[in-house]
């Protein structure tokens, strides 16, 4: 099982205060799973996206891919496991979409150059998304849709594991969001990657997932059926 959360306690600090969100959090992913998390705002859903990242540190409980704890492991190791996109697009001045692509390979050193395969792998991560076209584009220039289409890219570039992609598609309209959901789809068959995918569109997304993770105050349920979820149960 690629990923394994055992007894994960997750929140943040404050100057010398520690919120816990969320205890006792126990679940396994497996290859080619599409995982909703759904929860109102507020709730902790980011918290443990970057908790999974490693972001923000566990309070409690373990954290493991393939039996690599990943809160242990070196940076390296958990790049090359998990990935994550973050709900708004960075503020980067001065490069391009093929450029921001390719940041996703871990410089040596500060002149080093990408080699045209490197680079034609990026191109076809930007096509896949849609957004080819923007290749050698300002990003800063670019509108928040398709910047998150670019930084999907680079998420789906790193060819990890597992990605977790934090409200990917709130700046779509909605022909994107549904062809957002199609790649996922195909992305998860074809490679066998994980998402865990937090979104408020629900009612879309509901039909292009095989599980449903639901955070409430205090509260984690699990839908292994994602058709017994009802909308409702997020402000229940």
């Amino acid at each position: 099982m690629p990923l394994k959360i055992q007894d994960l306690e997750t929140g943040y600090h404050q100057g010398k205060f520690k919120h816990t969100l969320h205890r006792n959090i126990n679940l396994e992913t497996y290859p080619g799973d599409i995982i909703l998390l759904a929860g109102p705002n507020g709730v902790g859903k980011s918290v443990f996206l970057k908790t999974l990242m490693g972001i923000l540190p566990a309070f409690k409980g373990t954290i493991s891919c393939n039996n690599i704890n990943l809160q242990t492991s070196s940076p390296k190791n958990r790049r090359n496991l998990i990935s994550l996109m973050l709900a708004t697009p960075p503020q980067i001045e001065l490069m391009s979409p093929l450029e921001i692509v390719l940041t996703a390979i871990p410089k040596t050193h500060f002149f080093q150059s990408f080699s045209m395969e490197e680079k034609e792998k990026a191109k076809r991560e930007l096509e896949f998304c849609g957004v080819r076209h923007l290749t050698n584009a300002v990003f800063s220039h670019l509108s928040d849709g398709e910047k998150q289409k670019i930084m999907l890219a680079r998420c789906l570039f790193q060819k990890t594991e597992i990605v977790l992609l934090d409200e990917p598609t709130a700046f779509l309209d909605y022909p994107s969001k549904i062809d957002f959901w199609t790649r996922i789809q195909e992305r998860a068959r074809e490679n066998k990657t994980i998402f865990i995918v937090c979104t408020h569109d629900l009612h879309i997304a509901q039909n292009h997932v095989n599980k449903v993770w639901l955070m409430n105050n205090n509260d984690f349920k699990i839908f292994e059926d994602p058709k017994t979820f009802d909308i409702s149960f997020v402000l229940s």
